[in-house]
């Protein structure tokens, strides 16, 4: 490449690779993230909210892709399902086990309409996957806006000019 070649575009993902972020990040999200997830949608539109996802379930019906969302749903609930490293049931878990089980369940839908646009990509209107992602695009965001604290703590421990490797 030259000096003169622009940088090539990057690649958008497929709605397959978009999907299997999302499922492999769902472990990893904090209780802050499945909180921000669930409380997201209070101030979104309903009625437009509805509409696409309406629309967007219509698309991946037709597409023939109800098969790759029903997987998504299953995966999403035994995500849901899971606190503290074991599946709760009835009141296993004690009362933090149930409080952080409904967290998860008022995320459920959150990540569900991400899958769906994720499953339903180049079939789902841009604008209605735009709607149906906004909440994980959101935190997303707010994720790499965080500082890497992993970095913050090497450095603190590669300081030459601070053996106890302490300061943050």
């Amino acid at each position: 490449m030259t000096a003169q070649d622009p940088a090539p575009a990057e690649e958008p993902r497929t709605g397959a690779e978009a999907l299997d972020d999302l499922l492999e990040q769902l472990p990893l999200l904090t209780d802050g993230d499945i909180m921000a997830l669930g409380g997201f949608r209070s101030g979104e539109d309903a009625e437009a909210l509805a509409a696409a996802r309406g629309r967007a379930e219509a698309a991946v019906a037709g597409a023939g892709r109800d098969g790759e969302l029903a997987t998504a749903r299953d995966a999403v609930a035994r995500w849901a399902e899971k606190v503290g490293g074991g599946e709760v049931s009835g009141f296993l878990g004690g009362t933090d086990g149930l409080r952080r089980l409904d967290q998860r369940l008022e995320a459920v839908p959150v990540v569900m309409d991400a899958a769906l646009a994720f499953v339903g990509r180049g079939v789902v209107d841009d604008a209605d996957a735009t709607v149906l992602t906004a909440a994980w695009d959101e935190l997303e965001a707010a994720d790499e806006d965080e500082p890497d604290l992993d970095a913050l703590a090497e450095g603190a421990a590669a300081d030459p000019d601070d053996p106890s490797g302490a300061r943050l």
